[in-house]
């Protein structure tokens, strides 16, 4: 992948358990990065945090997938677009998102079932324009500090029934948080 420096648009899948060391890093003009149907897949390679041009990342069906790094450090990163998939191994965002509070426009996680919470860190998300939150069944509540998105004009919850109780408009627990987003849907 070494010749491949100019690459901006890669889709992949693999049978392997993890990537190659220096596999992704030396994509330095990497804008989006796919990465599908990797059954086996049970960690995300470290350099991919380190690609300063990615702006969207997209996980999906990698059943095996830990999205924890460990020796979590902030690393600054400029993803605008972030959709997880089929990823049953979480129960919380990743801690190495917080490296996008500033730059993060959409965040779209769908079929997650084991995803528990959201931490109250995402409402540091300023720039965050659309959530969107599907077949998320143990999802029960939003963070405190939800008003704090003012630039949150899209709000999409389904197939995420207890969280959808709580966000019902004027009735729900969880209402308030989410009354200043102009676009709120839910099923």
């Amino acid at each position: 992948m070494s010749k491949l420096i100019s690459l901006r648009y890669l889709d992949f899948t693999t049978k392997q358990s993890s990537f190659p060391e220096n596999g992704l890093g030396c994509l330095t003009s990497l804008r989006y990065l796919g990465i599908w149907d990797c059954s086996n897949l049970t960690c995300l390679p470290r350099d991919a945090f380190y690609l300063a041009s990615l702006r969207t990342l997209i996980i999906g069906n990698c059943e095996q997938l830990d999205l924890v790094m460990v020796n979590y450090q902030v690393i600054p990163l400029r993803l605008q677009k972030l959709f997880i998939r089929g990823v049953p191994q979480m129960v919380a965002l990743p801690e190495w998102f917080q490296g996008a509070t500033n730059t993060l426009q959409h965040l779209v996680i769908r079929y997650c079932e084991n995803l528990e919470a959201l931490p109250g860190w995402l409402t540091s998300f300023t720039s965050l324009r659309t959530l969107v939150l599907r077949s998320c069944p143990k999802l029960l509540s939003l963070p405190e500090e939800m008003h704090r998105l003012t630039a949150l004009t899209k709000l999409r919850i389904r197939k995420c029934p207890d969280l959808g109780r709580r966000c019902q408009r004027n009735t729900g627990e969880d209402w308030p948080k989410i009354s200043h987003v102009p676009n709120v849907s839910f099923e």
